[in-house]
């Protein structure tokens, strides 16, 4: 449970620098979240894919590029 809280408050810090800079589009590397996955936050889409321990990456658009995808 611990991991997903963190996971979540990171995402959280993302969200709100993206909003702030008006970035939209950002990739991550070195995310450590398990598995693939493709689901939307705050109106943000997440895409992601890894293992546990290394090697993940990660796409995540705003609401306008995500419709555009």
């Amino acid at each position: 449970m611990a991991y997903l809280l963190r996971r979540e408050k990171k995402l959280e810090n993302v969200k709100h620098e993206m909003a702030h800079l008006g970035i939209n589009v950002l990739g991550i590397s070195e995310t450590r979240w398990p598995g693939e996955d493709d689901y939307k936050s705050d109106g943000l889409r997440i895409i992601n894919s890894g293992e546990e321990s290394q090697r993940g990456v990660a796409i995540i658009l705003d609401k306008g590029t995500a419709n555009c995808v």
